[in-house]
């Protein structure tokens, strides 16, 4: 629930989260309309499996949804800590063909969160043998909750800006390297 002058407001967000045993949890999430109600009968959007492998290990699965019950699987990936100052995952892609994972690994990404709206991601290929290669790409993205610099226009009495926006920096890489100085910017909203 959102808190409003210290007391409970508007629902915000409904999840059930079922223990499956083993380590192992389903997350059910539940559409809230814009307004804190829930439409009747309930709509599931989303349904997740967490799994804990290991310490700051999660196998994490995600599943379409056929009239409100679990469907076919989506993706498939296992997210690891490796650090937490600051904090930084890998994250391993796995094949999923016909709703079912292959156990082939498709690409390794690492997200660094340098602040509160900036995060560092790089992705790596896959070697034959399904260890991580070399770099692929190497970005960076900012979401801003302010006015976007280069579209907030205005006309009359009415604002043209959404009011919030991404920033994504895409550095070069060569060779497996990352030139960090090749600035090709790009704004989404």
């Amino acid at each position: 629930y959102a808190v409003v002058n210290n007391l409970k407001g508007a629902l915000l967000s409904h999840v059930i989260q079922e223990d499956k045993g083993n380590g192992a949890f389903e997350i059910t999430t539940y559409q809230v309309n814009a307004n804190g109600t829930e439409p009747s009968p309930a709509v599931v959007v989303s349904i997740v499996e967490q799994k804990q492998l290991a310490t700051n290990q999660f196998e994490i699965k995600t599943y379409a949804v056929v009239n409100n019950l679990k469907g076919a699987l989506l993706s498939h990936v296992i997210q690891e800590s490796l650090d937490d100052d600051p904090p930084t995952f890998l994250i391993t892609n796995f094949q999923v063909l016909n709703g079912s994972s292959t156990g082939v690994i498709t690409s390794f990404v690492k997200q660094t969160q340098l602040d509160a709206n900036t995060f560092d991601v790089k992705t790596y290929n896959v070697n034959p043998d399904q260890t991580q290669g070399a770099l692929t790409s190497h970005v960076k993205q900012r979401t801003y909750d302010d006015n976007h610099p280069l579209a907030a226009t205005a006309l009359g009495s009415v604002s043209y800006n959404s009011g919030g926006y991404v920033q994504v920096i895409d550095y070069k890489v060569t060779s497996g390297v990352s030139s960090c100085g090749t600035d090709t910017s790009s704004y989404a909203t």
